[in-house]
Formats: structure tokens, sequence, C-alpha cells
């Protein structure tokens, strides 16, 4: 998996929000970047989900310090 900086992230906003104004009339093109919208969201939730569970690990490991 190719890890994205947050420039690629604001660059690929940017080219969706691109895409869609010049797209917008076309069903099809808007469905096709839906698609791939979901695709990274669902990216982003796994990441933030493996964030708090090592978040979680981590706090509970410092409240068991003597």
């Amino acid at each position: 998996m190719q890890e994205l900086t947050v420039k690629d992230m604001e660059e690929l906003r940017d080219d969706i929000k691109m895409y869609l104004d010049l797209d917008r009339e076309t069903s099809t093109r808007i469905q096709y970047w839906f698609s791939h919208i979901s695709s990274v969201l669902e990216v982003v939730e796994d990441v933030l989900e493996v964030v708090e569970d090592a978040l979680e690990g981590s706090n509970s490991s410092s409240n068991n310090l003597p």
C-alpha cells in the first residue's frame, strides 16, 4: 500500500474537485469519483482504527505504571 502525505491528500482532493466540476453533467463520471472516494475513505477508516487501538494500548500501559 502506498503511503499518502497530507500534501498528496490535498492534491487528490483538488483533482477530484476539478474533475467533478468538469464532469458535473455526466452522472457516470460522478459515480466513478464517488466509488474512488469511498475506497479512499475505507482506507482512512482502517488507519484510524489502527491508530485508536495503538492509543488505547498506550494509555492502558501508562495506567499500569507503578
